[in-house]
């Protein structure tokens, strides 16, 4: 039992001296998937040359829209009016693992926990007949490995590569709302739920450039 105490406290001691040795790191820098279509994402890191915890932001969009115009009805013209907001969000946190291989190139590998969320609200009136309205939220948790590859630059300017085999649950709840200006007819509300397991291999690359300091 003292011999094995005795090891653990060696060990741990080991393990601290060995982190109050690295050198500490922190890495910020951009990501993109298609670097010719000005879709950039924010990525930061931090740790020492070994071990760093990563924070990645993957997507975040908001679209507005107002429209009017006017559909047939059987021999009548209705007018209608419409409006659709949608807000998506995306980000990962995780760590990476580095091995150096000659020079200025490194191996990385690792793993995020990933979350991604979607809302979207449309509002529909057709003139004086009814207004529809509907909205889906969508809650996306996952996993995705980390492969890939560094190019150092002065010690400063880091270029990557990696590819993210991705494994996820999403689950959506969608409410559906039909509300009739004729008081003869009954107003419908309808509630859907969906949700699935998949696990997506991207084809794509993520790219990026980090300046360290």
């Amino acid at each position: 039992m003292k011999k094995i105490l005795l090891l653990t406290l060696i060990l741990a001691s080991a393990i601290c001296l060995f982190a109050e040795n690295a050198e500490k790191i922190t890495e910020i820098g951009l990501t993109t998937s298609r670097p010719l279509y000005n879709s950039y994402n924010f990525t930061m890191k931090f740790g020492n040359e070994r071990s760093l915890i990563r924070i990645s932001s993957l997507s975040f969009s908001e679209y507005m829209r107002d429209e009017n115009g006017t559909r047939l009805y059987g021999d009548d013209t209705l007018s209608m009016g419409r409006s659709d907001l949608s807000l998506n969000f995306a980000f990962a946190l995780g760590k990476e693992v580095r091995k150096e291989i000659d020079g200025n190139f490194e191996f990385r590998y690792g793993m995020d926990f990933t979350f991604a969320y979607l809302s979207d609200i449309d509002d529909i009136d057709y003139d004086t007949t009814y207004t529809l309205n509907s909205k889906v939220n969508t809650w996306s948790p996952g996993l995705q490995l980390v492969l890939g590859f560094n190019y150092v630059l002065k010690d400063r300017i880091v270029f990557g590569v990696e590819f993210l085999p991705k494994f996820y649950y999403s689950y959506s709840r969608y409410a559906y709302e039909r509300l009739y200006t004729d008081p003869d007819r009954q107003d419908i509300y309808e509630t859907e739920y969906s949700h699935y397991w998949k696990f997506n291999i991207s084809t794509l690359a993520l790219f990026s450039i980090s300046y360290r300091f």
